[in-house]
C-alpha cells in the first residue's frame, strides 16, 4: 500500500513538473523579434532573409513591399509559408522599395502581431528623375539635360554627377522648348499655352525675360537674334520676333501653323518648317521671309520629332524612320523591325546615329548606309537618347505607355 502511495506521489510530481516546464518553455512577447538582413541582388532577383521566430509559433506571416510611386499607397501584402525564412521578390523599375516582415505569433495562447527592422532597396544602376518628361534637351558643352514635363515642370539634371541641380514650376503648360545662345549667353526659351514665351538662364533656371506673343507657339527656334515661331493658330501661322528689343518683325495670314521648326546649320536663314506639309523657308537678315517652297508627299508616314543627319542635308523621321533631303526628295528608311523609333542622336564622328524606339532598345545605325548595326537592349522605352564625352544616355519610362505615378530615369551605356 505505501509503495502505490508512493508511486501515485512521484507520478504527480513528474506530472505538475512536466506541465510547469512547458509553460516556462513559452517565449515571452519580447524575447519575438525578426531581424530582416539587407536585400540582395541577383540579376532581376532581389533575395531578403530573415531570422527570429521558429515556424512552431507563426500563424501567418508576410512580407510587406511598399514601392515609391508617390502616390502614398498602402503597403503590398505578400503571403510567405511559414516555414520559410526568406523571400525573393521581382526588380522592378522604381526608385526604391521598402521591405518589412510582419507575423501573426501565438504569445500564451494570445495572438500578436510582430514586425522586423525596415529595409529599404535602392536603385544604384539608374538615375531617377523628378517626373515623366515631355521632351528633354541637352546641353554638349556642359553635359547637363534639360526636362519639362506635361504639367509645367522644368528641371535639370547634371550626367557627371548623376544629380538633378535644379526643379522648377513654370505655371502652364509647356508646348515646346529650345536652347540657344544670344548675346553671348545662353537661354532656354519654354512656348507656353497662354501665348507667351518664358526665357530661362541654364544655370540657376531663374527666368531671365518673358515675350507675349499673342498666339500658342507650338514650335520655337532661335537663329541670328530672331525667334521664328510657329502657332497653334491657323492664322498668323508663322511669326519673327527680334530677341532683344522682342518686336514682331514678320507674320503670315498663310498657313504655317503647327510645325517642326528646324534651323538650317551654317545658314541662319533657313528653315525647315515640317507637318503633313513640309516647307523650306528663307529669311532675310531683317527676319522676313523672302519665300518658301512647299511639298506634300502622302506616300510616306511621317512624325516629329525630327533630326538632321550629318552634312546637314537629309532629315530622319519618327515613327517609320522615312529620310528625306532638305527638298524633301525621298531618300531611304531604316529598318526598324516592330518597333518605331521617336527620338534620334548622332555621335561626335556623325557615324553613327542612335535612335529610341517604342520598345526597350536603341537601334543604332550607320549615317551613310543606314545599315542597323546592333541594338541596345535598355530596362525601359527610351524617351530620349543623348550622346556625350563617349556614352549613350537614355531618358526612359517603365513602358511606351507609362504616365503618371510611374518613374523615369536615365540609363547609362
Amino acid at each position: 500500500m505505501k509503495v502505490c502511495t508512493r508511486l501515485i506521489a512521484v507520478l504527480l510530481l513528474f506530472v505538475v513538473a512536466s506541465c510547469g516546464k512547458k509553460k516556462n518553455d513559452q517565449p515571452s512577447e519580447s524575447s519575438f523579434v525578426i531581424t530582416l538582413d539587407t536585400p540582395a541582388v541577383s540579376g532581376k532577383k532581389i533575395m531578403l532573409k530573415w531570422s527570429g521566430i521558429e515556424a512552431r509559433y507563426i500563424s501567418s506571416i508576410y512580407m510587406e513591399r511598399s514601392i515609391d510611386t508617390g502616390l502614398n499607397k498602402p503597403p503590398q501584402l505578400l503571403t510567405v509559408n511559414a516555414a520559410d525564412t526568406q523571400y525573393t521578390d521581382t526588380l522592378t523599375l522604381n526608385s526604391y522599395v521598402t521591405y518589412r516582415v510582419r507575423a501573426q505569433v501565438l504569445v500564451n495562447g494570445v495572438g500578436k502581431t510582430i514586425y522586423s527592422n525596415t529595409r529599404v532597396f535602392t536603385r544604384s544602376d539608374i538615375d531617377f528623375l523628378p517626373f515623366v518628361p515631355k521632351d528633354a534637351i541637352c546641353d554638349k558643352q556642359t553635359g547637363r539635360i534639360y526636362l519639362i514635363s506635361a504639367i509645367g515642370e522644368l528641371a535639370v539634371y547634371d550626367i557627371t554627377t548623376r544629380k538633378v541641380l535644379h526643379k522648377i514650376e513654370t505655371g502652364a503648360t509647356i508646348m515646346s522648348m529650345f536652347m540657344a545662345t544670344h548675346n553671348g549667353k545662353k537661354e532656354i526659351y519654354l512656348s507656353r499655352n497662354d501665348g507667351w514665351v518664358f526665357m530661362y538662364d541654364p544655370e540657376t533656371l531663374d527666368k531671365t525675360d518673358q515675350l507675349n506673343t499673342e498666339v500658342v507657339p507650338a514650335s520655337i527656334v532661335y537663329a541670328n537674334g530672331k525667334l521664328f515661331i510657329s502657332s497653334s493658330n491657323v492664322t498668323p501661322g508663322l511669326l519673327t520676333y527680334d530677341r532683344t528689343t522682342k518686336a514682331m518683325l514678320f507674320d503670315t495670314a498663310y498657313s504655317f501653323a503647327n510645325m517642326s521648326l528646324l534651323v538650317l546649320p551654317g545658314t541662319n536663314t533657313d528653315l525647315l518648317g515640317l507637318s503633313s506639309v513640309r516647307y523650306r523657308m528663307n529669311f532675310d537678315a531683317n527676319g522676313v521671309m523672302k519665300w518658301a517652297k512647299s511639298s506634300y508627299i502622302s506616300s510616306y508616314s511621317v512624325a516629329p520629332p525630327y533630326a538632321l543627319l550629318p552634312g546637314d542635308n537629309r532629315i530622319v523621321c519618327a515613327n517609320t524612320g522615312v529620310i528625306f533631303d532638305t527638298g524633301f526628295n525621298y531618300v531611304s528608311t531604316l529598318p526598324r523591325g516592330s518597333v518605331f523609333l521617336r527620338s534620334f542622336e548622332v555621335d561626335a564622328d556623325n557615324a553613327k546615329l542612335y535612335c529610341g524606339t517604342t520598345g526597350q532598345e536603341v537601334h543604332v545605325y550607320n549615317t551613310s548606309t543606314y545599315m542597323q548595326e546592333k541594338r541596345i537592349i535598355t530596362q525601359g522605352s527610351p524617351i530620349k537618347v543623348f550622346y556625350y564625352s563617349g556614352g549613350i544616355y537614355c531618358i526612359s519610362t517603365e513602358s511606351y505607355y507609362s504616365g503618371y505615378g510611374v518613374d523615369a530615369f536615365v540609363e547609362r551605356f
